[in-house]
C-alpha cells in the first residue's frame, strides 16, 4: 500500500473516532431535551453514556472531546444563567467533578478497550498458535499414519510379492530359476514347469536331468556345452535353444542369467529366468517365410514374361519355388483323360528321389484320388496336408514322402475357362508350412503360371494355324495357276482339298471344353464392323445350359465366321425387305449341340445342294469355293456333321452339330 493511501486512511480514521464523539454528544443533547417536557431536572448522566461510547468506539481522544463537549453543553443549557458560557462558582466545582469524572470515565473506557483488544490479540495469537501446533501435531500424525501404512503395504507387498511373481511370470511366460554350479541342484519356478509341461510335484529337477529331459535332442550338446562355456568364462548369458513337452510339442526358449561368485571370484551359483519365445518364432519364422514367397512370386512372374515355352515356363518356376522359395520339392502334373484318370507329371524341381513317379497319382474319385493332387484338380479348389505324418488324406504315400523329409505340402489347380488342366503341387520340410495366410500368395502364383501356360499355347497355336494359312494359300495359289492354265482335273481338286484337311490334321488341334455361346460371341464381336457397313440386323437365340464341347476354339470360331459372313454376303443384293440374320444354339439329341446361321437373302438354288460343300464349288462371282468345304473339314475333325438347308421364307440355314465334352 502506498504512503499516500495509508495516510489518508488515517486521516479517515481519526475524522470518524472524533466525528462519533461529536454525534455521540449531539444526541445526548438531542435526547435531554427531548426528555426536558417530561421530567424536570433531566438527568446529565446521557452525557456520561455519550463519553462511555466515544472512548469505547474512538479511545481516549475522542472520549475527551465529547467530555468537553459535554461540560460546555451542560454549561450553555442546563446552568443558570441559561445560554451563556459564563460560569458561577457554585456551579464549577460541579462542572470540574462532572468533566474529571467524564475524563476518567473515558481513561477507563479507553483503557478497557486496549486490554480487551490486548487480550483478544492475546487470545488470537494463542488461536494461532494453537492451530498451527495442531497443524503440526496433525501433520506428524498424517506422516506417521502415512508411515504405518507403508509400513503394512511393504509388509503386504512382502507377503504377496511371491505370488505377483508368479503371476507376472505366467502373464510374460518368464519363469526364474537358481542353480548350484557346485552340486547341480536348481530351483525352479512354477512358470518354469508349467512351459516344459512337467508337474512340480513329480519332484525336484536338477540341471543334468533338466537337460536329459526337456531339451531337444538335437540342441542337447549345444546346451551342455554353452553352460560349461559360461561357468568358465562367468560372463552374463542369453542362449535360446528348443525344449519338447511330454507330449511331443516342440517349444523354444530363451535362456537369460548371470554367475553369481564368491568372494575368491568363483562361479557358484547361476540366476537366470527362462522365456517361451515360441510365438515371436513363429512370427518371424511367417515373415520369413512371407518374404520368401513374395520373391518367388517375383522371380516366377519374371520368368513368365521371358519364357518362350511350356515346359520351359514350369520348370523354371519349380526350380524358383525350391531355390528362392526354400521348398523341398514341387512339381506339376497335368490332368489326362484316359480311362484311369491319370495325373501325367510334366515338370519337377528338389529332392525328389523318383517320388513323384511312385505316387502314381490320380484325379479319380477313388482313395488315391483323395490326395492334394487328385483333389485339386478334381475339384478345382487348393488342398493342402498339413502334416504329412498324421494327416490319413496322404496315407497311401506317407511313407515314401516321410523317407524323403517331406513335412507338410499343397497342391493348386491351373485352371483355363474355368476348367482345371493340371496341378502345381508343393512340398515343404515343416508341418503346418502352408495355411490360410500363404493361400492368397501361392493362389495368384498358380492362377499366374496357368495364364502363363494358355498364353504360350496360344502363341505356339497361332505359329502353327499361320504356318498352315501360309502352306493353304501356297497350295490355293497352285491350284489358281493350275486353273488359269486349264490343267486342274477332277483328280487334282480331290488331292488339294485332302492336302488341306491333312492340315488342319498336322496343325496339332489344341482340343478343350468350350462354352459354345461364348465363341459365337467372341465371333459376333470381331464382325460388328461387318454388320453395320451391310445393315445387318443380326439376332441371337442362344440356349442357356448348354453342356461344353470338346472342340478347338480357333477352328470353330473359323467355321461359324464363314457361315456368317456367307449369310451377309448372301444378302448384299436383298433390298425389298430387312437382312436378317439370327445365329443359334440348342441341344440336339442327346449327346450334341446344334449351332445354326439362319440368313434371309436369296437362297439356295436346289440342283446346288448336292455340290454345295464340294471344293471349288461356288455361287459367288469372285468365290473360290473353298470356304464352305473347309468348314465341313473343321467340322468332321471334330466328329460333326455341317449341312445346309432352305428356308420356308426367304433364304437358307447352315447349321453344324459338336459332340458334347466329358465333363470332369
Amino acid at each position: 500500500m502506498s504512503k499516500l493511501a495509508t495516510r489518508t486512511q488515517r486521516i479517515t480514521s481519526v475524522v470518524l473516532r472524533y466525528g462519533l464523539a461529536v454525534l455521540s454528544v449531539a444526541a445526548a443533547l438531542f435526547i435531554k431535551e427531548l426528555l426536558r417536557t417530561y421530567f424536570d431536572p433531566t438527568p446529565n448522566s446521557l452525557f456520561f453514556c455519550a463519553v462511555v461510547l466515544s472512548s469505547w468506539l474512538g479511545g481516549l481522544g475522542p472520549g475527551l472531546l465529547a467530555s468537553s463537549l459535554s461540560v460546555g453543553l451542560i454549561d450553555y443549557h442546563f446552568t443558570s444563567p441559561y445560554y451563556t458560557t459564563a460560569l458561577s462558582a457554585e456551579d464549577l466545582p460541579r462542572m470540574i467533578v462532572f468533566f474529571l469524572s467524564a475524563a476518567s470515565i473515558s481513561w477507563l473506557s479507553a483503557s478497557q478497550k486496549r486490554a480487551r483488544e490486548s487480550l483478544r490479540q492475546a487470545r488470537d495469537e494463542l488461536e494461532l498458535k494453537v492451530r498451527a501446533r495442531t497443524a503440526e501435531f496433525q501433520r506428524m500424525n498424517e506422516e506417521l499414519r502415512a508411515e504405518i501404512a507403508e509400513r503394512k503395504n511393504a509388509e503386504v507387498a512382502l507377503l504377496s510379492s511371491e505370488a505377483q511373481l508368479k503371476e507376472a511370470q505366467a502373464v510374460a511366460h518368464l519363469g526364474s530359476y537358481e542353480i548350484d554350479v557346485l552340486t547341480g541342484a536348481a530351483h525352479w519356478s512354477d512358470e518354469i514347469f508349467r512351459i516344459i509341461g512337467l508337474n512340480r510335484q513329480n519332484g525336484a529337477l536338477s540341471r543334468s536331468e533338466f537337460v536329459e529331459r526337456v531339451v531337444h535332442p538335437e540342441d542337447r550338446q549345444y546346451a551342455i556345452d554353452r553352460y560349461d562355456r559360461l561357468v568358465h568364462e562367468a560372463k552374463p548369458y542369453n542362449t535360446q535353444y528348443r525344449i519338447m513337452r511330454p507330449d511331443g510339442s516342440i517349444r523354444f526358449v530363451q535362456s537369460m542369467g548371470e554367475p553369481i561368485r564368491n568372494p575368491e571370484g568363483a562361479v557358484v551359483r547361476f540366476a537366470g529366468a527362462l522365456l517361451d519365445i515360441t510365438e515371436r518364432k513363429q512370427s518371424e519364422d511367417n515373415l520369413a517365410r512371407l518374404n520368401r514367397t513374395l520373391q518367388t512370386l517375383y522371380q516366377c512372374n519374371q520368368a513368365l514374361v521371358h519364357a518362350t515355352d511350356e515346359y520351359e515356363l514350369l520348370h523354371a518356376a519349380c526350380r524358383i519355388l525350391v531355390e528362392v522359395g526354400g521348398l523341398r520339392m514341387a512339381w506339376v502334373g497335368y490332368r489326362e483323360l484316359d480311362v484311369e484318370k491319370s495325373i501325367r507329371p510334366v515338370a519337377q524341381a528338389g529332392y525328389d528321389e523318383g517320388y513323384v513317379e511312385s505316387v502314381k497319382a490320380t484325379w479319380e474319385d477313388t482313395e488315391r484320388g483323395h490326395g492334394p493332387t487328385g483333389t485339386a484338380i478334381r475339384t478345382g479348389k487348393p488342398s493342402w496336408t498339413k502334416n504329412i505324418q498324421t494327416d490319413s488324406s496322404i496315407a497311401p504315400w506317407r511313407a515314401e514322402a516321410l523317407k524323403r523329409g517331406y513335412g507338410s505340402n499343397i497342391s493348386l489347380p491351373l485352371m483355363s475357362d474355368e476348367a482345371t488342366f493340371g496341378a502345381l503341387t508343393l512340398y515343404a520340410k515343416e508341418p503346418n508350412a502352408f495355411n490360410e495366410r500363404t493361400l492368397e500368395q501361392f493362389t495368384e502364383l498358380a492362377n499366374n503360371l496357368a495364364y502363363g501356360v494358355i498364353a504360350l499355347r496360344t502363341r505356339a497355336q497361332r505359329r502353327r494355324a499361320e504356318a498352315a494359312l501360309r502352306e493353304a494359300q501356297a497350295e490355293l495359289a497352285h491350284v489358281t495357276r493350275a486353273m488359269t492354265m486349264g490343267e486342274l482335273t477332277a483328280s487334282i481338286a480331290s488331292d488339294v482339298i485332302g492336302r488341306i484337311r491333312a492340315l488342319f490334321k498336322k496343325s496339332g488341334d489344341e482340343k478343350a471344353l468350350l462354352d459354345i455361346n461364348e465363341v459365337i460371341y467372341e465371333v459376333v464381336g470381331l464382325i460388328q464392323s461387318e454388320i453395320q457397313k451391310n445393315r445387318v440386323a443380326l439376332g441371337m437365340a442362344l440356349a442357356l445350359g448348354l453342356p461344353r464341347v470338346m472342340g478347338d476354339r480357333v477352328q470353330l470360331q473359323q467355321v461359324i465366321l464363314n457361315l456368317v459372313m456367307n449369310g451377309i454376303e448372301a444378302m448384299s443384293a436383298v433390298t425389298d425387305r430387312p437382312r436378317d440374320l439370327l445365329i443359334r444354339s440348342d441341344p440336339y439329341e442327346s449327346d450334341k449341340v446344334l449351332i445354326a446361321v439362319q440368313d434371309s437373302g436369296i437362297g439356295l438354288n436346289p440342283e446346288s445342294l448336292d455340290h454345295l460343300f464340294a471344293a471349288f464349288f461356288t455361287t459367288k462371282p469372285k468365290g473360290m469355293g473353298m470356304g464352305l468345304a473347309i468348314s465341313r473339314s473343321i467340322v468332321e475333325n471334330h466328329g460333326g456333321r455341317l449341312w445346309a438347308v432352305p428356308n420356308n421364307g426367304p433364304g437358307a440355314t447352315f447349321q453344324f452339330t459338336l459332340d458334347v465334352g466329358i465333363e470332369e
